[in-house]
């Protein structure tokens, strides 16, 4: 799979999901109108959210074996490159010896045309000294010849003054003639000797130089054959570069589709939650007009006081330090506080089933309530918790059920609980004045 086609397929799964996305962020998110307020709407979306589900976990098993099929052609390009870049090597060290041999080649040619030099030099010298003979033996050739004009052994005989003189005589000239003939011998052979030796030279220049021409041959072949490997391993190298892209970007794309396949799971979980609080019947007992003692979990909510209605005070002790009306523009709820400390317990309003329990920007740590009072739905919201809420999503909690302790998480100025009530389901920003439920004294 190409690069192009992972962004088409990430562009179209982007499109199938939008319907889903703004249905998830209008029920989740506080800035826009909130999710179901009749079971009938809880069960659209449930289902809807169920059927998101089953489409993005297909959507997940295609990308999983997109990402597998990446995967493995990323295994066996970078496999690819690994075993071109051993030929590689290998080849650098083929060119490099022989790159050695033919130095050495190139070394072997020198002195051999430095040894055929010194022959011929030493030939050219014994060119001179033939030459020198030649004229020694043309002398005594001259003077042989007039001594033997007629007949040369009577000219000697008649020449001798004695038996012993004719002797001597005779014998130089068989001396002379002998040692002539010697040198001339000798001096041929020399001559001969020294052209095997050149030839053999020449021979053996003759031979290093084919050789020489054998291995620029081989070293083309080695260079051409490296220039391909080089081509073909920065072919790969993109390959490879594109995979890891293309391996990226599916990776991203299921990360997006894990985490809408979580925010769809959310959803469902949320809406059974608020189905589950809109079938709660009958309507749960509050204290009226005095101190009011649940029975629930333990809770230590003696000490919450109620103006006589179904809600009671959320904080354990206080005293309101930002009205609803007339503290600054766009508060939507009420806030509570005793000073800085963070563990003041802040408890449920009263009975109902949590829909939301988590983190928001700007409420910091947050729970948020859906109740049932007489057949109508009310929703409370709890902001700004010390740490993270004490209760989960789908959880029923009873009037004074501990939900955490007031803090200063999100968009806070100082530890205080900041309290909303809704009529009908979450409806940001269209709360309720809290005063028109609970009775808040100057502090409690």
């Amino acid at each position: 799979m190409c690069m192009s086609s992972v962004k088409v397929k990430k562009l179209l799964l982007a499109v199938a999901l939008g319907g889903f996305l703004f249905v998830y962020v209008a029920f989740t998110s506080p800035e826009v109108e909130g999710a179901c307020s009749t079971i009938v709407e809880c069960e659209a979306i449930m289902n809807d959210a169920g059927s998101n589900i089953s489409e993005l976990t297909d959507q997940q098993a295609e990308i999983d074996e997109d990402l597998a099929q990446v995967e493995y052609d990323l295994q066996n390009t970078m496999a690819r490159i690994e075993n071109l870049e051993d030929q590689i090597s290998g080849l650098e060290d083929d060119i490099e010896t022989l790159r050695q041999n033919i130095t050495q080649i190139e070394g072997d040619i020198e002195q051999t045309e430095s040894e055929i030099a010194t022959n011929e030099a030493f030939l050219s010298e014994l060119d001179l000294e033939i030459e020198e003979l030649f004229d020694i033996v043309a002398r005594r050739m001259r003077f042989a010849h007039r001594s033997s004009q007629g007949s040369s052994f009577l000219a000697v005989l008649g020449e001798s003054d004695s038996i012993m003189d004719l002797v001597r005589r005779v014998r130089m000239l068989n001396h002379m003639a002998n040692q002539d003939a010697q040198v001339v011998e000798d001096l041929n052979n020399l001559i001969a000797t020294q052209q095997i030796i050149i030839s053999n030279l020449e021979r053996e220049k003759t031979g290093l130089e084919e050789n020489r021409q054998a291995l620029d041959v081989q070293n083309a072949t080695l260079a051409s054959r490296m220039e391909e490997l080089e081509d073909e391993n920065e072919t790969l190298t993109a390959e490879r570069e594109t995979l890891d892209e293309e391996q990226t970007a599916l990776n991203e794309q299921r990360a997006e589709v894990a985490s809408l396949i979580i925010s769809a799971s959310d959803a469902r979980s949320i809406a059974a939650a608020q189905r589950r609080a809109l079938e709660q019947t009958p309507a749960p007992e509050v204290s009226i007009g005095g101190g009011s003692d649940s029975s629930s979990s333990g809770s230590g909510s003696g000490t919450i006081t109620s103006g006589g209605g179904a809600f009671v005070i959320p904080l354990e002790h206080g005293r309101v330090t930002c009205e609803f009306i007339g503290c600054y523009f766009g508060h939507t709820g009420i806030d509570l506080a005793n000073g800085f400390n963070t563990n003041t317990r802040v408890f449920a309003a009263a009975t109902g089933v949590v829909t939301v329990s988590g983190w928001h920007n700007m409420y910091g740590w947050y729970v948020i309530v859906s109740h049932n009072i007489d057949g109508s739905q009310y929703t409370t919201l709890y902001a700004h918790l010390h740490q993270r809420p004490f209760v989960n999503v789908g959880q029923v909690v009873e009037q004074g059920h501990v939900l955490g302790t007031k803090g200063s998480t999100g968009n806070s100025t100082g530890p205080h609980l900041h309290f909303e009530i809704y009529r009908g389901p979450f409806n940001w920003p269209h709360a309720i004045n809290p005063r028109e439920y609970i009775h808040f004294p100057s502090s409690w």
